[in-house]
């Protein structure tokens, strides 16, 4: 019997989510892979729900991608990037796996390469311009982005954005 229908039909089921959908890894410079193997060596890129992606694409920009961002987050006028990774495992009180770590590998630009700074992450990330205007939640008052930041976010749930102050990131819960 020949298996070449029911194993294109397989494809065509399992692969179906993907048709149009730019899945693969972003690019990423062999500077940043080797420093993010350094530092986890078992490190991978999160899966992130297509609904998300969707959503990024019609929303932030055409091309932009839920684990890899890139903006001016020190405000030094050079391009820094974020890369939203999964290292190590999450145990329940029995010792089981339930899931996966998900840090932001935020890296800025200096001149000898880049400074890593790690941040605990969510499900994507998404760049937040210099000049925008947001709510904090926790002070209860809005507030004006100095650089470009970092947000992470739950999904139509809750985030957090991430600021450079006085030499590392600063938390700021801006969605809930």
């Amino acid at each position: 019997m020949n298996n070449i229908p029911s194993t294109l039909l397989y494809l065509l089921l399992v692969l179906h989510p993907f048709v149009g959908q730019d899945t693969s890894p972003p690019n990423l410079s062999s500077e940043i892979i080797s420093a993010l193997d350094r530092r986890f060596s078992d490190w991978k890129f999160p899966h992130v729900d297509n609904e998300i992606r969707d959503f990024l694409r019609k929303n932030v920009a055409p091309d932009a991608r839920p684990e890899f961002i890139e903006g001016d987050f020190d405000g030094d006028g050079r391009l820094d990037c974020a890369v939203l990774i999964e290292h190590g495992t999450v145990l329940n009180e029995s010792g089981e796996t339930i899931g996966h770590n998900v840090y932001i590998a935020a890296f800025l630009k200096r001149n000898a390469g880049y400074k890593l700074y790690v941040i605990v992450g969510h499900e994507y990330l998404m760049l937040v311009k210099k000049g925008r205007k947001d709510y904090d939640f926790e002070m209860g008052k809005t507030f004006t982005y100095a650089n470009d930041a970092i947000f992470t976010g739950i999904f139509e749930k809750a985030g957090t954005s991430y600021v450079f102050e006085n030499g590392k990131f600063r938390p700021i819960i801006t969605s809930d």
